[in-house]
């Protein structure tokens, strides 16, 4: 069952990322699909106006740039999906994030919170997607009286944590950072 989760999890960004945009939307990185979806239609609906000679004063050669920007656009899109999807799944990443994490946690216990929020913001470029990170961030955060910026990065937590069991946990804490989720 496992197995298939995590095809499932890859195959599916991946056949959306047909139309660029919608697999970083799928994988809840929407304002990067949105904009890969912008510039893409933007492109297309230029070229497509230049060959279709509806606006004549644009020159051939735009449409071959507009042309060109749209299938580096899809280009880009499908491989980033597979970068975020096949590359960040892969063991030596998931280990070295875990190594990050780990080190994030002991700077926090020892109260070096500077350090813990560089190495958890570290854990996050990797994968923006791992609830940990974003449960530790906030109660970092709010440790250092960042209440809107914790309650954010908890709300986060919860979000992405909603299928391993964090949310009861989460909203318990977020209750405590001044008011329900």
């Amino acid at each position: 069952m496992r197995t298939l989760s995590a095809v499932f999890g890859i195959v599916t960004p991946v056949v959306l990322s047909i139309v660029p945009g919608w697999g970083h939307i799928w994988l809840r990185r929407g304002s990067t699909g949105l904009m890969i979806f912008m510039l893409f239609f933007a492109a297309i609906n230029l070229a497509l106006l230049t060959s279709a000679r509806i606006l004549p004063d644009l020159s051939p050669v735009l449409g071959r740039i507009a042309y060109a920007t749209a299938a580096s656009a899809f280009a880009f899109s499908v491989l980033d999906v597979l970068r975020a999807t096949i590359w960040s799944r892969s063991r030596p990443v998931r280990e070295r994030r875990r190594r990050i994490l780990r080190r994030a946690i002991a700077h926090s216990i020892r109260g070096e919170d500077g350090q813990a929020q560089e190495q958890l913001e570290h854990a996050l470029r990797i994968d923006p997607n791992d609830p940990a990170a974003w449960a530790w961030l906030g109660a970092l955060l709010e440790r250092g009286g960042r209440t809107k910026d914790a309650r954010r990065a908890l709300k986060r937590a919860r979000f992405l944590g909603a299928e391993a069991g964090w949310r009861e946990v989460l909203d318990h804490h977020l209750a405590g950072v001044g008011g329900r989720g």
